[in-house]
Parts: C-alpha cells; sequence; structure tokens
C-alpha cells in the first residue's frame, strides 16, 4: 500500500494534461472518451477555473495515479441559480486504492461548493458516498431496452473475442416521424424554447438550462454527438423535445435519453417511441435510461424497458446538513451527469490512444 503522505492532490493544468492522459490510457478501456484530449479541454470550457477545475493525485515523480473529474452546471435551488458540480470519473492507480487519496479527492472536489451531485455511483463508491452521509436519492429508474436482439447477441460476440465496436450511428442517420422532427444542428431559437419550457417544470431543486448551457453540454463540436427530437403545437411554439446521445458501450451502439420537456404523458410517449424507432433504423442496439419522473418511467415500462436489477446510486452533497429537507422535490434528468459521454466520436481519438 501507497504512503498517502506521499501523494498529493493538486488542481489539474495544460502542463499535466500529457501524465492525465498517461494514467487513462492506464485506466479505461481503449476508444474510451476519457482518453482523448479535446475530451479534457472541452468538459473544463465552462468550469469556473478552467482546466484547474480538475483534480489530480500526483506520486514522488509527479506522475498523475489518481483524479476526480467534475462537470459544472448551474441549477435553480429553491429559486436561486447556483453553480453545481457533478461529481465523475473517481479513479485512482490500483497500488493507491486504499491510501485514503480517494476521500482526500472527494473532499477537495466538495469544498468549494454549497452542493454536488454524483450519479452512476457503483457498487465500489457507493459506500464511500453513504459514509460520507451524502443525501441519497431514491425512486430513481435504470433501465434497459433491445432494439436489435439478435444484432446485440452478435456484436457483444465480436467485441468479446475481437474487442471491435459496432460502426458509430452518424447523427443524420436518425429521423423523425410525422410531426416529430430531429435535428444534430438546433438553432438558437429552438435552443431557447427547449431552455424555457425545461426551466419550467416544477420543481424546486432541478437544473437551470440557457441556450449556452444547452449547445455546450449538447451539441458542441468538441462534445458528446446528440440529435434533438422536437414537436411544435399549431401556434408554432415547441410543445415537446428530447436529446438523446449516440455513443458506443461493450461493443454495442447505445442510445440515452438525457433531456427530455413534454407537455403531457402523451407527448412523452410519442416522443421516446419514435425516439426508439428511429434510433433502432438506424441501428442502435440498445436504449438505455435513467429517470426519476414517473411519468417517463411508466412509459418506458408500457414500450418494454426492463428494470435494472443491480442500479447504481444517486446522491448529493449539502455544505450544510439540514439543506437535505429542501431536497425533495427535484427534477434530474439524465443529462446532468456524465451518462451519455460514451457519445464521443471514436473516430476522432487519436490513433495511439
Amino acid at each position: 500500500m501507497a504512503i498517502a503522505g506521499s501523494l498529493r492532490v493538486v488542481e489539474g493544468s495544460e502542463e499535466l494534461l500529457p501524465s492525465v492522459l498517461d494514467f487513462a490510457g492506464r485506466t479505461y478501456p481503449r476508444g474510451g472518451h476519457q482518453r482523448r484530449p479535446d475530451y479534457y479541454h472541452w468538459l473544463y470550457a465552462r468550469a469556473p477555473n478552467g482546466l484547474a477545475s480538475m483534480l489530480l493525485v500526483l506520486d514522488e515523480q509527479q506522475r498523475v495515479v489518481g483524479a476526480l473529474h467534475r462537470l459544472f452546471l448551474e441549477w435553480s435551488i429553491q429559486g436561486e441559480v447556483v453553480l453545481v458540480p457533478t461529481l465523475i470519473d473517481l479513479a485512482l492507480d490500483p497500488e493507491h486504492r486504499h491510501s485514503g487519496v480517494g476521500i482526500r479527492l472527494i473532499m477537495r472536489g466538495t469544498r468549494d461548493a454549497p452542493h454536488a451531485f454524483i450519479n452512476g455511483s457503483n457498487p465500489n463508491s457507493a459506500p464511500v458516498f453513504r459514509g460520507l452521509r451524502y443525501q441519497e436519492l431514491h425512486g430513481g429508474h435504470w433501465s434497459r431496452l433491445a432494439l436489435r436482439p439478435l444484432g446485440a447477441l452478435w456484436r457483444s460476440l465480436v467485441f468479446r473475442l475481437m474487442g471491435t465496436s459496432a460502426r458509430p450511428i452518424r447523427p443524420a442517420r436518425l429521423r423523425g416521424q410525422g410531426d416529430i422532427h430531429c435535428t444534430s444542428e438546433p438553432s438558437n431559437a429552438l435552443l431557447a424554447e427547449v431552455a424555457r419550457n425545461a426551466n419550467a417544470v416544477l420543481a424546486a431543486i432541478r437544473p437551470h438550462w440557457t441556450v449556452d448551457s444547452i449547445r455546450w453540454r449538447f451539441f458542441h463540436p468538441d462534445g458528446p454527438r446528440h440529435v434533438l427530437f422536437h414537436r411544435k403545437g399549431p401556434d408554432g411554439t415547441l410543445r415537446e423535445a428530447l436529446v438523446l446521445s449516440l455513443g458506443s458501450a461493450r461493443g454495442l451502439n447505445v442510445v440515452r435519453p438525457l433531456l427530455l420537456v413534454a407537455s403531457d404523458r402523451g407527448g412523452t410517449y410519442d416522443l421516446i417511441k419514435v425516439a426508439m424507432r428511429s434510433a433502432r433504423t438506424a441501428g442502435a442496439h440498445a436504449f438505455v435510461a435513467f429517470s426519476l419522473d414517473p411519468t417517463v418511467i411508466d412509459v418506458l415500462t408500457q414500450l418494454g424497458a426492463r428494470t435494472r436489477k443491480d442500479p447504481p446510486a444517486t446522491f448529493f452533497h449539502h455544505k450544510r446538513r439540514t439543506d437535505e429537507v429542501h431536497f425533495t422535490n427535484l427534477a434530474v434528468p439524465a443529462g446532468a451527469s456524465d451518462l451519455g459521454f460514451d457519445a464521443f466520436p471514436m473516430d476522432q481519438l487519436p490513433a495511439d490512444r
């Protein structure tokens, strides 16, 4: 076991980025977005301190041996707009995992924030957050629907035997249906309507979206690939919208709904059904979803999605523990976390990584 005193938690920088990429090469599978230099520039483009908002662990040789990354989004909390980090990609080299430096990373990652969000915590990290007495959100629904069962079986076999993933889905291959349209290049006017409708959700705790934040999170040229399904009403104003990521996981083409706003259950059903059908036609193998919304959960169940038996955990950290009582009426879209980050274009990854 490493001596904890020999490890330092430091802020990231452009100079440390090559060591970050070396660490990512040891930690994440080939093709992982963490191996891509542009990923970090995109992720921290809207962070308070740029790349210095990245938290790293250095050993005595000044090598990066651990990291905690943070996705910064504005949230509306009891009517006040607050910048909240989502903690993502906590990782350490194996020889340092019992040194206690992981706790130091987490504490440093929340030190300058009144609140922090964690989604998708696995069985290894979830006990840590419970031990730190983070507020655990219950009722999250993690589900999956096979869109091409036989194709998924074949691609999974090829991936296990050869490590080869399916050819990524190009956004242009997805199509709308009827009065539901699909685009990967939404206008600012359309994104303004999406932001307005998303911010109109009746919840005391929710992300606060702007045209700039939606474009950066979902439609930035250096970010993950997404498409936007949308439908307007007779008066020409936006009624429903759904942001769908086009990613790859374990050799399969996987799509995920990350932000959904709809006027009623019927609109929710129509959007998800058209998105599923379009994704299947385009070559997606699976539709994977996370939601805390009872209406969305009901629609997914109706359309055949199956609930995960071992779902990840979701948490909020509060600097003042008494704030926990206010975090009950929430609207938390999957896109408020790093879900869908597997949608970075694999064909743009450096060849040597």
